[in-house]
């Protein structure tokens, strides 16, 4: 069930309704969360439900008896064997060329199981550390691992952060309503009128591949990266509304990251909270920057290689990941002179093309073609009307300032609520319409990771 399909618009429309009868019932949310996710494939509702209740038992009758190694020992395995299973059977098969009767099985990639399995990682680790305390409610936790606005495709968000929210579950007032509107509205035009509209040009472009001019093949690089950024920050800010109706905030999981001025300051922008978790659960237990930089290498190479393999069961990615370890080892080494002789123009102009062309190991289905793409790029002719399309993509990053907060509290606090109420959801019931008459809903990129 997608965000942007009308089975989804009824759903929520419902929910709300039964959520502000029933006072905000965690009860409600518990059951509604499976639900939703049972729209997906019901199949599936078995694993996320094994995954919960083996975390929830290893922290509350492992963990607190001091049995740390054993607890996240246990809490690995079976999450990294379900990931493993589900996710990556088929590479490993590939890697290893194997042809045995487990790697013919054609297996479905469970939707949510890289997001939702690293939640409850990360819990067992913090209540292990005594960060967090082992949850003594099953319903909470539960609710916490699947709660549906950001299931299946994040933020990750940490049980310190949400689980609180989660026990007070009430009324706000109607800023939070109204700001809840606001990113459903912005998050739709996102993923609707933006990143589909691009994954339309993307998907005409790829068709022709080898015959594209330098021109094309520069539009098609920079609409993916406008197709994938709107496409998963319109899922986030959909999700952030949707918590926000629910008088939930759910962590900000982008900050304008085509602007950033390098590699490293672009990873604390794009997808947030999936950097943090690597790197407090991966990059910092591998040594981070306090054991010499041979160490310290060692650890970002490690980090954004799994980091890459993440997104999907494709060596593609993990050279994608280590494209991006190069271009943050190359920041550290010239990090000085980056800093104080560049201009701030010239920084961020730099590290988007570098992100733009890493772009490339997500567009093609085979590495193989990258090559073909920089030949085209190389020897091919140019086309003034090409450079226009290219500049006009580049030129709708700019809505990014209205997802600023700043911009935001300034709409809502100087607008009347009964001009933005209507406002918003006229926008919203167009979009709809969109869907519904013109377009299919088409499903968010992330998914598939």
């Amino acid at each position: 069930m997608l965000f942007n399909s009308i089975e989804f618009f009824i759903f929520f429309i419902l929910y709300l309704v039964l959520f502000h009868i029933t006072k905000g019932s965690r009860y409600l949310v518990f059951i509604a969360n499976y639900v939703f996710y049972s729209f997906f494939d019901i199949r599936f509702l078995p694993l996320i439900i094994f995954s919960t209740i083996s975390d929830y038992l290893i922290a509350k009758h492992i963990l607190s008896k001091g049995n740390k190694k054993l607890g996240i020992t246990l809490s690995l395995f079976f999450n990294l064997s379900a990931l493993g299973i589900f996710k990556y059977l088929n590479l490993f098969c590939d890697v290893f060329n194997l042809n045995n009767s487990m790697c013919s099985i054609n297996i479905v990639l469970p939707v949510g199981i890289s997001f939702y399995t690293f939640q409850t990682i990360s819990y067992v680790i913090d209540v292990a550390k005594g960060k967090v305390t082992e949850s003594d409610n099953f319903v909470d936790f539960a609710t916490y691992v699947a709660f549906f606005p950001q299931l299946v495709a994040g933020p990750i968000e940490r049980f310190s952060y949400l689980n609180p929210q989660l026990k007070k579950l009430g009324s706000k007032g109607v800023n939070y309503s109204l700001e809840g509107l606001y990113l459903i509205t912005t998050g739709l035009i996102r993923k609707v009128l933006l990143g589909d509209t691009l994954g339309e040009l993307v998907q005409e472009k790829y068709m022709s591949l080898s015959s594209l001019s330098s021109g094309e093949v520069l539009v098609l690089v920079l609409a993916f990266a406008g197709q994938i950024y709107f496409d998963f920050s319109g899922y986030t800010e959909i999700a952030r509304g949707l918590a926000k109706m629910m008088h939930i905030n759910l962590s900000m999981n982008f900050r304008r990251p085509y602007f950033s001025r390098n590699v490293k300051e672009f990873w604390s922008r794009w997808h947030i909270s999936l950097s943090n978790w690597l790197r407090d659960y991966l990059y910092i237990p591998l040594g981070g920057n306090k054991n010499g930089i041979s160490r310290q290498v060692l650890a970002i190479i490690v980090t954004m290689g799994l980091g890459g393999i993440w997104h999907g069961a494709n060596l593609k990615f993990f050279y994608w990941g280590i494209y991006h370890a190069i271009g943050i080892l190359v920041f550290h080494i010239f990090s000085r002179i980056i800093d104080k002789k560049f201009p701030y123009i010239l920084s961020v102009a730099m590290t988007f093309v570098f992100v733009v062309f890493g772009w490339t190991f997500f567009i093609v289905s085979e590495v193989s073609e990258i090559n073909i793409l920089i030949k085209q790029l190389l020897v091919s002719k140019w086309n003034i009307e090409d450079l226009k399309v290219a500049l006009s993509v580049v030129l709708l990053f700019s809505f990014d300032i209205f997802s600023s907060q700043k911009v935001k509290e300034s709409i809502i606090k100087k607008l009347s609520p009964y001009f933005l109420t209507p406002f918003f959801l006229t926008i919203i019931f167009v979009i709809y319409f969109i869907i519904v008459e013109v377009k299919s809903a088409k499903p968010f990129i992330y998914f598939q990771f």
